[in-house]
């Protein structure tokens, strides 16, 4: 069986008669091909947030549209507490957090959904609370929001 190679163009001039006819393998390139994924892929998984991360934000945040629900906004200080000690434990462990302004025209309007589907939610449950009685609307509202918040940094997009 033959071996096939490739060729490879080196040193071309403008009329692109300089090529090099010593090939490189099959075996070479498909070599060259699986650390060139390899090196993507270990850099993307070290780019994404990790599953704790995900879920302590998305708790954070979860539970500052329930006490906000229930009226107690002194409580929300508790919440940006704990949500500065998830970022910065974050950026010790990988060196990096996450933006803090989006850029592009798709993040902008996930975080504007994001941000009216959370003050939906707080005025919903609110108004759940204090004019049915319904004690779990508050509850309901932050799991529904930390949902929201635990798929949008799943995977990178808004699911509104």
């Amino acid at each position: 069986m033959a071996k096939k190679t490739y060729l490879k163009r080196t040193n071309m001039d403008s009329n692109h008669s300089g090529i090099n006819t010593a090939g490189t393998g099959i075996e070479e390139a498909k070599q060259a091909l699986r650390s060139v994924q390899q090196a993507k892929s270990a850099g993307l998984n070290q780019a994404m947030p990790t599953r704790w991360f995900r879920a302590a934000i998305a708790l954070t945040i979860g539970s500052m549209v329930t006490v906000s629900a229930w009226g107690k906004t002194e409580l929300v200080v508790i919440s940006l507490a704990v949500l500065t000690g998830v970022l910065a434990a974050q950026k010790r462990k990988q060196g990096a957090v996450l933006r803090s302004c989006p850029n592009g025209v798709k993040e902008i309007s996930a975080l504007f959904v994001l941000a009216v589907f959370s003050t939906a939610l707080i005025v919903g449950a609110n108004l759940l609370n204090q004019t049915r009685g319904y004690e779990w609307a508050p509850i309901a509202g932050g799991a529904l929001m930390a949902i929201a918040v635990l798929q949008y940094y799943k995977t990178g997009k808004a699911i509104l």
